[in-house]
C-alpha cells in the first residue's frame, strides 16, 4: 500500500494518481455492498452493473480505495477474470491484477507495452491517436508483471519534451512508474502532444494547454479484445450493505468520548484530518461497523496548544474496550490487542492501516513520541488495534 506522510500532523497520506483530467462520471446507481461496492454507470443497462469487492482470491476493492477510487481509476467496466493465473479486473483508465506475483497490492497491466508486443501499435495510432514505439521500446515477449524494463531512450529526457506532461507525470512522485509505467514514446504535433508511457498515455492538447488527460487504458484493451466476452456481461445489482460508520467513539477506560465525523480522499490523495481537536475521522476507505475489514479512525493528540481527543491513547493498553456507534443507536465494542508506536517512516507502521477483510478490526491512529519543533510535527505513531466482540441495539 503506498502511504507517503507528510508529517504527523497530517498523519497519513495516499499515492493517488495526479490531477489529470478526471473519468466521465456516468449518471447511474451505485452502492456499498457486503465488502465491496456495487457501480452500474456506463454500463447503458438499468438494474444492471460490476461490482468490486474484497474476499480471500483478491481485496480489489480495498486497492481500488487505495488507489484514489473512481476519480483516479475509473469505473469498472468487467466483472473479475482469471488471467496469467491471478484475478484481474478492467476499469475505465486501468486493468487490476491481483497475484500470484503481487505481494501486498495489486499490479496494473502494462497494458501499452502488451499491444505493442502483440502488434497492435498501428490500430492504436488510427483509433486513440497513440504514436507507435519502435521495436527497442519494448520486451518482444508479453509480460504482465511489474518488472518494468528501460528502452535504450532516457525516459527522464522524454518528459523533458513537454512541461504539462512532465508535471503530470511528476505528481505521482515514486510512484510514477507503478501507476503510469516509464515513458516509452513521445510525438508532438500542432494538435496535441502524447507521451506513451507503459500503462497509459498523457495527452496535451492545444485546444486545452491548461490540462492533461489521460487516454482510458483499461476501455483500450477491452476494445483490442483482451477482457473475455463473459467478464463484460454486466450482473444484477446485489443486497445493499446495512452497515453504517460510526458517528460517536467512547473508550471508558480513557474517558474518551467524541463525535466520529466521515471524510475522504482529497483530490490530490490526501487523507484530511479534522480541523479541530475535538473530533475523531473515519476513513471511507476503510470498513464499516460490523463488517469484515479494517476500520481506521484518527484523531489529534493536541490542538492549538491544548489536549486534543486521542491525548488519553497515550495510555492504552489491551484489553481495554473501545465502542463505536452508528446512526440508528447501535454500538459496536471492540476489544485492544496491541498498541504501539512506530516511527513516521516506519513500513510496519502504515501496514496497520491497509484494508483487509479477514475480520472485523478497528485501527486508532495518532501522533505520538517526540515534538520536533524544527518539522512542527511529531517523530512517530501511536496505533491502537481492536477487534470486534459484541453488538448492542
Amino acid at each position: 500500500m503506498h502511504l507517503r506522510v507528510q508529517t504527523c500532523a497530517a498523519l497519513l497520506a495516499l499515492v493517488v494518481v495526479a490531477e489529470t483530467a478526471l473519468p466521465t462520471l456516468a449518471a447511474g446507481t451505485d452502492y456499498d455492498i457486503a465488502d465491496g461496492h456495487y457501480y452500474e454507470q456506463g454500463t447503458g443497462t438499468k438494474g444492471r452493473g460490476f461490482v468490486v469487492v474484497d474476499d480471500e482470491a483478491a481485496p480489489l476493492w480495498g486497492e481500488l480505495r487505495r488507489l484514489g477510487g473512481v476519480p483516479a481509476m475509473g469505473y469498472p467496466i468487467s466483472s473479475r477474470y482469471a488471467c496469467d493465473g491471478g484475478v484481474c479486473q478492467a476499469f475505465q483508465y486501468a486493468v487490476f491484477k491481483w497475484g500470484p506475483t503481487a505481494k501486498k497490492e495489486v499490479e496494473l497491466l502494462p497494458v501499452f507495452d502488451w499491444l505493442h508486443a502483440e502488434g497492435h501499435d498501428a490500430w492504436l495510432d488510427e483509433v486513440w491517436e497513440v504514436p507507435p514505439m519502435e521495436p527497442a521500446a519494448a520486451d518482444t515477449k508479453r509480460s504482465t508483471t511489474n518488472k518494468d524494463r528501460v528502452d535504450d531512450r532516457d525516459p527522464a529526457a522524454l518528459l523533458e519534451e513537454n512541461p504539462a506532461i512532465k508535471s503530470a507525470y511528476a505528481k505521482l512522485g515514486g510512484a510514477a512508474p507503478s501507476i503510469y509505467g516509464l515513458p516509452r514514446v513521445y510525438r508532438a504535433s500542432e494538435k496535441q502532444a502524447v507521451l506513451r508511457t507503459q500503462r497509459t498515455a498523457l495527452v496535451h492538447s492545444a485546444s486545452a494547454p491548461d490540462g492533461v488527460r489521460r487516454i482510458p487504458a483499461g476501455e483500450v484493451f477491452r476494445e483490442a479484445g483482451y477482457v473475455p466476452i463473459e467478464a463484460l456481461d454486466p450482473v444484477r445489482g446485489p443486497r445493499l450493505s446495512k452497515a453504517l460508520p460510526p458517528v460517536r467513539i467512547s473508550i471508558p477506560d480513557l474517558k474518551v468520548d467524541a463525535d466520529v465525523i466521515a471524510l475522504d480522499m482529497g483530490p490530490d490523495g490526501v487523507l484530511p484530518t479534522p480541523d479541530t481537536g475535538r473530533v475523531v475521522a473515519w476513513y471511507s476507505y476503510g470498513a464499516r461497523l460490523g463488517e469484515p475489514g479494517n476500520a481506521v479512525l484518527a484523531g489529534h493528540v493536541d490542538w492549538d496548544r491544548e489536549r486534543g481527543v486521542f491525548w488519553a491513547l497515550r495510555d492504552a493498553k489491551a484489553g481495554q474496550v473501545i465502542s463505536l456507534r452508528d446512526a440508528n443507536g447501535k454500538t459496536y465494542d471492540y476489544k485492544v490487542r496491541w498498541v504501539e508506536d512506530f516511527p513516521v517512516d516506519s513500513i510496519d507502521g502504515l501496514e496497520a492501516l491497509r484494508p483487509q477483510r479477514k475480520e472485523a478490526r478497528l485501527t486508532l491512529v495518532t501522533c505520538s513520541g517526540r515534538f520536533d519543533f524544527a518539522t512542527r510535527s511529531y517523530e512517530s505513531r501511536r496505533v491502537v488495534r481492536a477487534a470486534l466482540i459484541g453488538e448492542r441495539p
